[in-house]
């Protein structure tokens, strides 16, 4: 079983940890520390069957984590370990949501005794339970993006408590190749002191965001020069450690949590600037919004007569010519830049009755990896003779319901699918989905949810909190009220219905 033990008393986590050790050596201690908020911080990312926790801890205590444990990760138990003054007002307070109660000094025979009951409990399950972990982990990276984009989420709530947020955070996004999220957190975890909590992008692959809470409390510059610092070292360990570029875009640091999708969004365009300054390896965001545009007017008239007449070597050594003319190349001017190509590109292809505004969304310039894509995607754009036909169109609503059918317990959001991953217009998708399925986005990925509780409800050994986790819900009583809109009951009558042998429900 994989343990997380929080006690402040350093003596009493370190026998904890040894009485743990001593019961099964094939334990695994995922995390020992000395207070709740590292405790959450862990659950963001890591698979945890039980946890043991000291009922009085600085910052937020036992009883305030296992409160967050029952309503967000209900799968996990928890023992509390208590002095003999709070023993019953603990029991009174958490009469269900903790699975033991535990007086110091532990010994070592009651410890057994409840981690034998728990090894059988989640024996049972283990089959199911296993993959919970990981279901777990892609939840937490889905609400955490589904908040950054703006998508409307399951429950509306900040991804992380605010305290942990307060006193300033950094955002940054990874790219590198051909590592795991494991390999990627043991690194972080290494060299970055200061609190971190890292999310994988599950539409994109090999990119990753590390949010980075100021800890120590530092002065917000301070704190920025800090991380920054900290993320040099991490582009040039990953390379050590597993062969493999790494880059890193940054926002700058900031203390309010609203702020948060837009650092997100411009973490991500900070990675543009790799296209550009190629030896670097990590780039902080700066926009002054006084850059003079690379192209005028004029130059941009010129470039479309040029590609109307397919001279791209022409362009390519005007736009060369230009970009040279200038001290540095700002990451303003190459968005400006990129864009009036594609508005081009778009209406060229307009010209030639393909899809064009209205359809396409452009590719975002901090997706591609080298200056060449972007040149062969705009190339592509103009000359290209295949179109959105129907059938590719049908192809995409598959693809789509086939995600949704994977991935239904996730925040998922039309809106990031259609820019990230499709780059069509939101509002296009969102009629061609409803067009070819019959019902909108959210009511699609709505039913998903509702049949998969109602299936899994008729598993006696699932309880409500359980089921409302497992299909992506974060409050047990926002699943209970959407499920009694779409069924007209309760999950509760029909867990009922179900153990009297009459678990159907008319839609």
């Amino acid at each position: 079983m994989r343990f997380i033990i929080a006690d402040d008393v350093f003596y009493a986590r370190k026998a904890i940890e040894k009485m743990v050790m001593e019961w099964d050596a094939q334990s695994r201690i995922v995390l020992s520390c000395d207070n709740g908020v590292r405790v959450l911080k862990a659950l963001e990312q890591e698979t945890v069957d039980v946890l043991i926790l000291d009922i009085k801890m600085p910052g937020m205590d036992g009883l305030q984590v296992s409160e967050i444990v029952r309503k967000e990760y209900p799968h996990i138990k928890t023992l509390l370990v208590t002095g003999y003054a709070e023993f019953e007002y603990a029991r009174n307070a958490l009469k269900n949501g903790v699975f033991r109660y535990l007086l110091k000094p532990l010994k070592k025979e009651e410890l057994y005794g409840a981690l034998d009951e728990l090894k059988a409990l989640l024996g049972s399950y283990a089959e199911r339970r296993q993959p919970d972990g990981d279901a777990q982990r892609m939840m937490n990276s889905y609400r955490m993006m589904g908040f950054l984009s703006g998508g409307v989420g399951i429950e509306p709530r900040y991804p992380l408590p605010e305290e942990v947020l307060q006193r300033g955070y950094l955002t940054s996004v990874v790219l590198c190749a051909e590592i795991t999220d494991a390999q990627l957190s043991s690194v972080a975890e290494e060299i970055i002191s200061e609190e971190v909590f890292i999310y994988g992008d599950m539409l994109h692959g090999h990119r990753w965001l590390l949010l980075i809470c100021n800890g120590e409390d530092l002065p917000i510059n301070k704190f920025q020069a800090v991380c920054m610092e900290k993320m040099e070292l991490l582009t040039q360990e990953i390379p050590r450690r597993y062969a493999q570029v790494c880059v890193v875009g940054a926002a700058p640091a900031s203390k309010c949590i609203a702020e948060m999708p837009e650092c997100y969004l411009r973490a991500k365009r900070a990675l543009s600037l790799r296209l550009i300054q190629k030896r670097e390896r990590v780039f902080l965001f700066s926009d002054s919004g006084k850059d003079k545009p690379v192209l005028s007017k004029e130059d941009l008239r010129m470039i479309r007569t040029k590609l109307q007449a397919h001279k791209t070597d022409e362009v390519e050594k005007m736009l060369e010519k230009k970009i040279a003319m200038l001290p540095r190349l700002s990451l303003c001017q190459a968005e400006k830049t990129y864009h009036d190509f594609f508005s081009i590109a778009l209406s060229l292809r307009m010209e030639r009755g393909q899809s064009g505004e209205g359809k396409l969304a452009p590719r975002q310039l901090w997706d591609f990896n080298t200056s060449k894509q972007v040149t062969q995607y705009l190339e592509d754009l103009i000359y290209g003779e295949q179109d959105v036909k129907e059938e590719g169109e049908w192809d995409i609503i598959s693809e789509i319901k086939e995600f949704l059918q994977e991935n239904y317990y996730c925040e998922i959001s039309l809106n990031e699918l259609a820019t990230t991953k499709y780059f069509m217009n939101p509002n296009y998708l969102s009629r061609l989905f409803k067009s070819q399925v019959g019902m909108g986005f959210s009511k699609y990925l709505l039913r998903l949810r509702m049949e998969k509780a109602r299936s899994l409800i008729s598993q006696d050994d699932l309880n409500i909190n359980e089921v409302a986790a497992m299909v992506g819900y974060a409050s047990t009583s926002y699943f209970i009220g959407n499920f009694k809109k779409y069924y007209g009951d309760t999950p509760g009558n029909l867990s009922n219905a179900f153990k009297d042998g009459q678990g159907l429900i008319t839609e």
